[in-house]
């Protein structure tokens, strides 16, 4: 991978930097799709961040999403 073999995007540590402290005191949620190919691997990256900056947040990561009325199995965004 071109950011060194993480799957998530190489720019995620920049903007949950940016990002994190201004959410986290105007009470937004971040909602991404950063994760790319890791996206558990990225939810972790974002929580040790906000965990560097003193921030208590909760991080999901979402690997698949699944539409319930499919009833084939496959995956349907």
């Amino acid at each position: 991978m071109s950011d060194g073999g993480t799957g998530y995007d190489s720019r995620l540590a920049d903007w949950m930097e940016a990002l994190l402290p201004i959410a986290h005191e105007r009470g937004v949620r971040i909602v991404t799709n950063m994760g790319a190919a890791d996206p558990e691997g990225g939810g972790r990256a974002a929580a040790e961040i906000a965990a560097r900056l003193g921030l208590p947040i909760k991080v999901a990561a979402c690997g698949e999403m699944l539409d319930s009325t499919d009833d084939s199995g496959s995956s349907r965004y």
